[in-house]
Formats: structure tokens, sequence, C-alpha cells
């Protein structure tokens, strides 16, 4: 903030001074040989210090029901952040997966981690795009209209792709090219470059009867899908 003495502080600029404050190592005193006192920043902060509450950052690697090396040892109660496991009270962030997030957290006496709060930061870009509106999925590029030009996003062989909500490992670029859904091409590094694709696709189909007593769904012109209650 730049402000002048005579400058009143708004709502939001003593939010920031007081949100800034919380980053701030506490000092402590460090004795010499010689009996003086010689103040050095500490490596606690006045949040970690008085209010046992910590920061950290990085990619969400894991959800509730999958990871990003496709793994599923997640409870439902947790969620993982550059592999560290968090335990979540509350909310459900099974939607972040993939994206850079800022995470405020409190350890107990065995260092287990729980969320306090979780956001995704401002690296993140992202896109959605409708199925209707692709155009083509070739030569590691998805090009599609936006409704007002056409645009083109470069697909690396080395990206995170999710199809409706599991890790994908062996795809290809046709199964970027959904005729129903959408595709979210997310960069969370900063650089705008696609590092996560996530696909959302669905088929129409004629429900023709459900079987409760062996948990499947019987489709018209469709192999039987099994459920879980």
């Amino acid at each position: 903030l730049s402000l002048n003495d005579s400058d009143k502080l708004t709502r939001g600029e003593t939010a920031l001074i007081l949100y800034n404050a919380l980053f701030t190592p506490v000092v402590q005193a460090n004795y010499s040989s010689n009996s003086s006192i010689l103040y050095v920043d500490s490596t606690q902060t006045v949040m970690t210090q008085y209010l046992n509450i910590h920061y950290a950052e990085g990619r969400v690697t894991a959800n509730s029901y999958t990871s990003i090396t496709g793994q599923k040892d997640s409870k439902e109660t947790e969620i993982e952040v550059e592999f560290v496991k968090y335990t979540v009270k509350e909310q459900v962030y099974d939607e972040l997966l993939g994206y850079h997030v800022n995470v405020f957290y409190r350890e107990d006496k065995s260092k287990r981690r729980e969320l306090l709060h979780i956001m995704a930061n401002e690296e993140n870009k992202e896109v959605t795009i409708d199925a209707g509106d692709i155009l083509s999925v070739a030569d590691d590029k998805v090009v599609y209209d936006d409704g007002v030009r056409i645009k083109t996003v470069k697909i690396p062989k080395d990206i995170y792709v999710t199809y409706n909500g599991d890790m994908c490992f062996d795809w290809t670029l046709s199964d970027l090219n959904i005729s129903k859904g959408t595709l979210k091409i997310l960069s969370n590094d900063g650089d705008n470059q696609a590092d996560f694709v996530i696909v959302e696709t669905y088929t129409n189909d004629l429900v023709v009867n459900v079987s409760e007593t062996l948990d499947k769904i019987y489709l018209k012109n469709a192999k039987p899908i099994e459920y879980l209650n």
C-alpha cells in the first residue's frame, strides 16, 4: 500500500495489512557470549507462533476418488497437495484436482494436517470448451470456436487427463474429440501452457430395466452398467 499520513484506510486496505502481518516472521532474542542481545527473525511467523496456522501451496495431486498417479488411497475426508495429505472436516474439494492452490492448515502433535482453508490461486488459467464448439483434434492441438474467433490449444504428450473423474494414462487425442460434454484445459503454473485436461462427456441411452438383485442397469442397445447402492 502507498498511503499518505492524512489518508484514511478502507476496510479492504485494513484487511490486507492484517493479512500480510500474519506472514511476518516473529523476532526472537539471540544471546551472544558477551551477554549482548541480538534480535533475529525466527522460522516462525505470527500465524504459526500464536495461532498454530501454517501455510503451503502447490498442486492438488489427489482428491477423494483419484490421484495424478492413478492410486485411489485417499479417503472421502482427505485431499492431497503435492502428495501431502490434509484432513477435510466439512467440505470436499474434488473439483480442485490439478489446480495450483493456497492452503492454510493446523498440525496436531503427530504432524497430521487439518485443512482450514484452500483456494485456487491466480497462477491457474483455464478454458472450458463445449463439445459442439470443437472443430478438430489433431496434430497435438485442439481447435475450437469460442463464439468470437477460432482458437487453438496445444496439448503436450505428457499432460494429465481425467476422463469423467478418473485419471486416464493411455489416452489418445481421439479421447478429447467428444461429441457431448465439455473439455476443461488448465494451466496451473502461470506459463499459459496446458498441464491438465478434464474431460466430462456422456451418452444418451434408454433405460429398459433395473436389477436391484444384481446391481445392474440395463440399457437399450448397450451393455448393462453395474452400480453401487
